[in-house]
């Protein structure tokens, strides 16, 4: 299944590009939306499709996980997103070794992926 045409917009920060989702619905949970990282090799192809990666200002904060609180500002929009470890790689590791991989492996592997907790319009 192609995943192309299915985010909101296309984001290029500091820390790298990332695909927001539509939000994802599941039963007896509220909605929610990604930030999604994107590969060099996926980035090219967008960009050679004609897709605008739109500059994203970023702040954050360090957790006591390691995990990064992230507020992400484009366009006349903001996203404030916590910082996870992409399930799939996840579970491979606790699979492989027995543990769950650190937010710091994930992110050397780039791995790394951004839950949004809430998307402000400013006015």
């Amino acid at each position: 299944m192609s995943r192309e045409g299915k985010a909101i917009a296309y984001l290029s920060s500091p820390i790298g590009d990332y695909a927001l989702t539509k939000p994802v619905v599941k039963k007896g949970f509220p909605p929610k939306n990604f930030l999604v990282r994107m590969s060099a090799k996926t980035v090219e192809a967008r960009k050679k499709a004609g897709v605008e990666f739109k500059p994203a200002e970023m702040r954050c904060v360090k957790t006591k996980t390691g995990a990064r609180f992230c507020l992400f500002d484009y366009d006349k929009t903001r996203l404030e997103a916590m910082e996870m470890c992409r399930p799939v790689y996840e579970f491979k590791r606790i699979i492989e070794t027995k543990r769950p991989p650190t937010i710091e492996e994930c992110r050397e592997k780039g791995k790394n992926d951004f839950l949004v907790v809430e998307i402000i319009e400013k006015k």
